[in-house]
């Protein structure tokens, strides 16, 4: 998803805190790019969890190799 994407209107009903606490702690000026972040990290981070889980039992014997 490089480059620029066609962007949507869409109203949501967010906590204001939660938003000034994101732009905040992320550094970005708009809520929008605080908010587009945090859902690629969402996005991001429940792809790599399914990865793990996928191959969690077929790592155990990973210590051996270095043992």
């Amino acid at each position: 998803m490089k480059g620029k994407t066609a962007k949507i209107n869409k109203t949501l009903r967010l906590d204001p805190n939660l938003l000034n606490q994101a732009k905040k702690i992320l550094g970005y000026k708009t809520y929008t790019e605080a908010i587009e972040d945090t859902l690629k990290t969402a996005i991001n981070n429940r792809r790599h969890g399914d990865i793990l889980n996928r191959y969690a039992g077929k790592l155990k014997s990973y210590r051996s190799f270095y043992e």
